[in-house]
């Protein structure tokens, strides 16, 4: 895998996905692609641990924010920062709400993907190697009560 980790794309426009898969892949990330719901439970099932998910929000199975629920209740331990994708008028505040690190609204140029995946890992990052200090800090206060 490459140093920048692994991004999976889950866009039912196949010639979309092998666009930001080209774009992600020239920035050093590791991708893959598949094009419906069903494919991408199966490979989360497979192995859960990744980067990034670009989730399309209108696919022909589904919508993406039943894939975040679905992949939640299967994998409660698991976290993994998952951007919305969508061509539709959608809040970047609805997105959050529903327990997603980012939006895109198509079109998306090859630098704003970019830059937003790297973002979102980031952040993602330094928040959960602040998760036991935080936690810690939770359990002195409550023990200080």
């Amino acid at each position: 895998m490459s140093g920048k980790g692994l991004i999976l794309i889950v866009e039912d426009d196949r010639v979309l996905a092998g666009l930001f898969a080209e774009s992600l892949t020239r920035a050093g990330f590791q991708v893959e692609v598949v094009h419906s719901m069903a494919e991408a439970e199966v490979r989360v099932d497979q192995e859960p641990i990744l980067s990034c998910v670009i989730l399309d929000q209108y696919l022909p199975n589904g919508l993406g924010v039943e894939f975040l629920d679905g992949f939640e209740n299967r994998h409660p331990s698991t976290r993994v920062p998952i951007i919305a994708l969508t061509g539709a008028d959608v809040s970047k505040e609805a997105v959050l709400k529903a327990g997603m690190q980012a939006l895109l609204v198509k079109p998306v140029g090859a630098t704003d993907l970019v830059e937003t995946v790297s973002d979102v890992i980031s952040s993602f990052v330094s928040e959960k190697m602040h998760e036991p200090i935080i936690r810690s800090v939770k359990e002195l206060r409550a023990d200080l009560a």
